[in-house]
């Protein structure tokens, strides 16, 4: 318990300091190494600056609103059938415990939470590395393929301008097409205007 305690005495007060340093509406995602097999495990640098966690495939997202940031920790889930092979994975009342972080969550529920905050996150900041063309998608890549899938005619403006939403932030401001109004429909979504 004292080296946990001492995790988060040391980790919490570097995400403060990460979230001052963030505009609002800006968030950042920081994945730990992957899981490897026959290795020996080296944590991501940053991922264990900012949590003080020893796992693997777990994913840090900040997001910065106007004033405070919401903190949250995606874990691999326990699979009971498979420990007996894989080991026990971290649950999340440790994880809690070790990294100070209140939301802890699975993997599988971060696509719903990048689709809940990516339409009013202005700037994305995530450790993706380097990706090499001859290779799959590294985790990285795979986790933040909801963005391409969600918004895919501005993830295909972005490229079509150099831009890539997987690889570097674009600035995002509101459209005016939000404080047009909109056309009134059913249940159905049928309307009244004809062609």
């Amino acid at each position: 318990h004292e080296r946990q305690k001492v995790n988060t005495e040391i980790s919490v007060p570097r995400r403060e300091k990460l979230a001052n340093a963030m505009a609002a509406k800006e968030a950042v995602i920081v994945f730990a190494a992957g899981e490897t097999n026959l290795e020996k495990f080296k944590q991501d640098n940053n991922f264990l600056y900012l949590t003080g966690l020893q796992i693997p495939d777990a994913v840090l997202f900040i997001f910065k609103g106007t004033a405070l940031a919401t903190e949250h920790l995606f874990i691999q889930r326990n699979d009971p059938v498979k420990e007996v092979w894989t080991g026990r994975k971290m649950s999340v009342e440790e994880a809690k415990e070790i990294s100070g972080i209140e939301h802890v969550l699975y993997l599988d529920e971060l696509p719903e939470l990048l689709t809940r905050y990516c339409p009013v996150t202005t700037k994305l900041w995530a450790n993706i590395g380097q990706q090499a063309l001859d290779k799959p998608l590294t985790m990285q890549l795979y986790r933040l393929s909801p963005i391409r899938e969600r918004f895919p005619n501005i993830y295909a403006t972005c490229k079509k301008y150099g831009d890539d939403l997987t690889e570097k932030p674009i600035p995002v401001v509101p459209a005016a097409h939000y404080m047009c109004g909109g056309v009134l429909v059913d249940e159905w979504g049928r309307s009244s205007i004809t062609n």
